[in-house]
């Protein structure tokens, strides 16, 4: 027998068979949610897979140029607790330098964006930073520290880019940096053009997921802009800025100009008399 129940709503008929047929539905659109997630989750492994296998930064990659890295990581390894694990290295470009002394901090591994790193890679990569101003301040230069997060779903290697300016340059790049930024990208945004970084780090200041580009100048902290339309932002938006501030021709900053192996190797060595009296690698005892 089928029991009839009144809907309290519209006094249609409601029975049991409509209530198993119900839970059954639901129980299948569960199921098919979890498939969905599911396979997003392998979607994204491989897609993380495939950009490591193919990646030129990854420390372990064969694509790596290793004859272009300067530092490793830390030496200071135990402090007399624990060994503290290297986390990033220091190289120069491919191609040709923006600058003299054009460089990069990089992770080790396989990280996207300076939002997404945890306090041990964040503090080795500001431990570089330091070590580099300090560097190119006893040249009587400045330094400005860019990252461009674009195309999160590529899950593109991150790279902190540091490139050196003649120190009236550099007094005037947060002004040059600031317009560009007001100038860029939609004209109505939802997100706000222009974020102060003086006082919080990117980590602090934009949500993790958003593409962006940020810029820091030496250590007085900078600026972050939340890209709204990848289409129309240029990924060498940051270098564009330290171009145009430099009269420098627009095939310097568009496009990577390949260098051959001399004129690497070349200034690899210069940039590695630099940084030897600043070495921020070696452990105490090693002088």
């Amino acid at each position: 027998m089928i029991i009839k129940m009144m809907g309290k709503a519209d006094g249609d008929n409601y029975t049991l068979d409509d209530m198993f047929v119900s839970s059954a539905a639901q129980r299948e659109g569960d199921g098919q949610e979890e498939e969905r997630m599911r396979s997003r989750a392998v979607g994204e492994s491989r897609r993380l897979n495939a950009s490591m296998e193919k990646c030129r930064l990854c420390f372990s990659s064969p694509e790596l140029h290793k004859h272009l890295v300067v530092a490793i990581g830390s030496k200071r390894v135990n402090l007399r607790v624990f060994p503290v694990a290297v986390q990033v290295y220091l190289s120069l470009p491919e191609g040709v330098s923006m600058t003299e002394g054009h460089c990069r901090i990089c992770p080790l591994q396989h990280h996207c964006a300076a939002t997404g790193l945890d306090e041990d890679v964040w503090s080795e990569m500001q431990l570089f930073r330091r070590t580099l101003v300090k560097m190119f301040e006893a040249q009587e230069m400045d330094c400005v520290f860019m990252e461009t997060h674009m195309n999160p779903r590529r899950r593109q290697h991150m790279a902190l880019e540091c490139l050196p300016l003649p120190r009236e340059l550099g007094d005037m790049a947060p002004i040059y940096f600031k317009k560009a930024i007001l100038d860029c990208d939609e004209e109505w945004a939802m997100n706000k053009k222009v974020v102060d970084l003086s006082s919080k780090d990117i980590r602090h200041a934009v949500p993790r997921g958003l593409p962006y580009f940020a810029v820091d100048f030496g250590l007085q902290g900078g600026f972050a802009h939340v890209i709204e339309n990848e289409q129309k932002f240029p990924h060498y938006f940051g270098k564009e800025v330290v171009g145009g501030m430099m009269d420098l021709e627009p095939r310097r900053w568009r496009k990577m100009i390949r260098e051959n192996f001399d004129d690497q190797r070349k200034k690899v060595l210069q940039f590695a008399q630099w940084w030897k009296p600043y070495d921020c690698t070696k452990a105490p005892e090693d002088g």
